[in-house]
């Protein structure tokens, strides 16, 4: 049984939440049901998007991750202080072009990176806790401010 890269995500549970405006510009939104815990103890999906341009890039709250395929590529250049020519050697990333390729690759992805790997789970009562210690700490630390005005 062959399943098309969609039907994958959908068997995993993943969930498209693609905005009328990244759908107008070419790039697909994707959710995860697992979900990233942030320092704050407040948790939000683990989320990928696939660019019209070819990249597909996990998105995290503070930055965002290009996962595509990487290759060695050389490129020699004169080098005006050694008066020779220097071979450098740097990744490229690989760009691909056709959207559904770009899902194949994100659902195999999530497959090697999200399903086949055990994860760190933290019960609701662990987050709760770091919730509840997180704004105490901060309630101190304004008390501690304004005290003294």
């Amino acid at each position: 049984m062959n399943l098309k890269p969609l039907e994958i995500l959908d068997l995993l549970g993943v969930k498209e939440v693609t905005t009328a405006r990244q759908k107008a510009n070419g790039t697909k939104v994707f959710a995860l049901p697992e979900r990233d815990v942030l320092a704050s103890g407040k948790t939000r999906p683990v989320m990928f998007a696939t660019y019209a341009t070819g990249y597909v890039r996990k998105i995290s709250p503070r930055q965002i991750y290009q996962i595509n395929p990487v290759r060695l590529v050389e490129t020699a250049e004169w080098s005006h202080l050694q008066k020779k020519v220097v071979i450098n050697k740097a990744y490229q990333r690989v760009l691909i072009k056709l959207q559904e390729q770009r899902e194949e690759f994100l659902a195999k992805f999530i497959l090697k990176n999200h399903v086949q790997k055990p994860k760190m789970t933290i019960s609701k009562w662990t987050r709760d806790t770091m919730m509840r210690q997180h704004s105490e700490l901060w309630q101190i630390r304004l008390e501690k401010r304004y005290k003294n005005i």
